[in-house]
């Protein structure tokens, strides 16, 4: 019996053009609501990378949000981003057309699950998901490793989020690091990342390398 193997996709930075659009997004947000100086707001966004939105909300702020006020919040965010235009990334619906064949595709992002899944229906790639959840990575991660009965060993976790390969290898899962520049690949393989690729275009033969690695 083949084993089964599963890819645990971040959405931002991986499969859309979005960083950079939401970071002004979030930089404007948090001016409005709070009068908080973009600079104060770029670098807590900065910090949060790979987190919850949540946690990101409350680096910004400083202080704990009870989840009725992160919701509202969230909202706010998510009612600006929805006036913006998102990109998928070069070549990534078709390496999730090819990796569909032979794994279990699921989510692992920061974005709030129902907000995640309108973003991935916008996006016109659903369809290749077989989970979609959003929110802490981690506990993500464990969720559909237990839910689709894998060994964490199978599992490759692709991010680019200096968090996504820390939380990744944490579970002993396997961490490819997507990378915007030279500075940000060498942070990514510091953080844990096995491979790493400039989009997904080349993400199954890095799979398959570290397959080969480990025989």
């Amino acid at each position: 019996m083949k084993k089964r193997k599963a890819i645990g996709f971040d959405f931002d930075g991986v499969l859309v053009d979005s960083p950079m659009k939401k970071k002004r997004i979030f930089e404007d947000l948090m001016e409005k609501e709070f009068g908080i100086p973009k600079a104060k707001s770029r670098q807590a966004f900065v910090r949060g990378d790979g987190l919850s939105r949540k946690k990101r909300f409350e680096i910004c702020l400083g202080h704990a949000l009870s989840e009725k006020d992160a919701e509202k919040l969230s909202l706010k965010y998510q009612n600006m981003i929805r006036k913006e235009k998102f990109n998928l990334i070069p070549g990534t619906e078709a390496a999730l057309k090819k990796a569909k064949k032979d794994f279990i595709i699921f989510s692992a992002s920061g974005v709030p699950t129902k907000y995640l899944r309108e973003a991935l229906r916008k996006a016109g790639v659903f369809s290749y998901f077989d989970s979609c959840l959003g929110g802490e990575k981690k506990e993500i991660i464990k969720r559909e490793i237990k839910r689709f009965k894998l060994e964490a060993s199978d599992v490759f976790i692709v991010g680019d989020a200096i968090n996504d390969m820390k939380v990744a290898r944490s579970l002993k899962a396997h961490a490819i690091g997507v990378y915007r520049n030279i500075n940000h690949r060498r942070k990514l393989i510091e953080a844990g990342a096995e491979k790493t690729i400039p989009n997904l275009k080349n993400l199954l033969k890095a799979i398959n390398r570290i397959s080969i690695k480990r025989q």
